[in-house]
């Protein structure tokens, strides 16, 4: 009886297609593409952007604690993360040593700027 059930089981999952390509407002993302963001509204695709997470950071070699889900302690590495994109919103300067604001990536021990506010 179990295999029966185990058949019926894959029959059915193997009945449905599987996409890895994620669609965001849509239905169907565009070939090609793993994530889809925009949305298609009465056959014009509603045109939008990606808004970034905002934080503080207080420097290029840690994550900031507060502002990040199961993050409990400021972390030195965290490899985990590594490829996060934010936006930095404090607004450093030459007389701070805090970064100034804009668009960073973690590459798994720093936060390296890649642009916004020049």
């Amino acid at each position: 009886m179990k295999k029966v059930y185990f058949i019926l089981l894959m029959t059915i999952l193997c009945a449905f297609p599987v996409m890895a390509q994620i669609a965001v407002g849509g239905s169907r993302p565009i070939e090609g593409a793993i994530i889809d963001l925009n949305n298609p509204y009465d056959g014009v695709r509603i045109r939008g952007g990606l808004l970034l997470s905002n934080v503080e950071l207080q420097n290029l070699t840690h994550i900031p604690a507060s502002g990040f889900v199961g993050i409990t302690s400021s972390q030195d590495s965290y490899p985990a993360l590594k490829g996060m994109m934010v936006w930095n919103i404090n607004n450093g300067n030459s007389s701070t040593s805090r970064p100034k604001e804009g668009v960073y990536i973690w590459d798994g021990y720093n936060w390296l700027y890649i642009g916004g506010s020049d």
